[in-house]
């Protein structure tokens, strides 16, 4: 807390047991098709050497997933599933070292290969989480004064993203990022990652 919380980027390998949470991809699924969830389905296409990014905000229906399951260059992302599966709420136990009051949510996504939202800064506290599959995170050691982004995107893309580190995440791996420290994640297999969000007073 004293070296790292809300001053710089912090990598901890298998810092969680491989199976710190029993959570699967259908769970997932099946709360994308419910009403009251929150989910979003981000896709990318490569055109004229640029990347295209299209979004759909949920709820899906049950078979557009199986559509899906053989692209690649997709993510889907549920938003406080810990308050739909109570179980999840359990994983905060590992968090209890930071005041309750900070607690927001824990949000899942599922990626395919490629799978990513892009460039991004969150104005909160996140860890990184990986449940399975393996990802490549890039980040900046540095905070973002400003948050320039791409015009025309349905996703908050920053147009002057530099990565300072790689790190290649794997089950059980932790990166902490403090608020307004751009990231950018890409899946490179298929993967689970669970974002453990704090808030952060302005």
């Amino acid at each position: 807390m004293r070296n790292y919380w809300q001053k710089r980027p912090l990598f901890l390998p298998a810092a969680l047991p491989e199976n710190f949470l029993s959570l699967r991809a259908a769970n997932l699924f099946r709360l994308a098709g419910k009403t009251e969830a929150e989910s979003r389905l981000i896709s990318r296409k490569h055109i004229r050497g640029h990347w295209r990014y299209k979004a759909n905000d949920g709820p899906f229906a049950r078979g557009i997933f199986s559509q899906y399951k053989s692209q690649s260059d997709w993510t889907l992302l549920v938003q406080r599933v810990n308050e739909w599966l109570p179980h999840v709420d359990l994983l905060f136990e590992y968090f209890r070292f930071i005041a309750a009051w900070r607690i927001d949510d824990i949000m899942v996504s599922y990626a395919a290969p490629g799978g990513t939202v892009g460039a991004h800064l969150d104005n909160y506290d996140v860890f990184l989480c990986q449940l399975t599959g393996e990802r490549t995170w890039q980040f900046s050691e540095r905070p973002s004064a400003q948050e320039n982004l791409e015009p025309n995107q349905p996703v908050r893309l920053l147009t002057d993203f530099q990565a300072d580190q790689t790190v290649h995440t794997r089950p059980g791996d932790v990166l902490y990022i403090p608020p307004r420290f751009a990231h950018y994640g890409v899946a490179a297999s298929e993967c689970i990652t669970v974002s453990v969000g704090f808030r952060a007073p302005r």
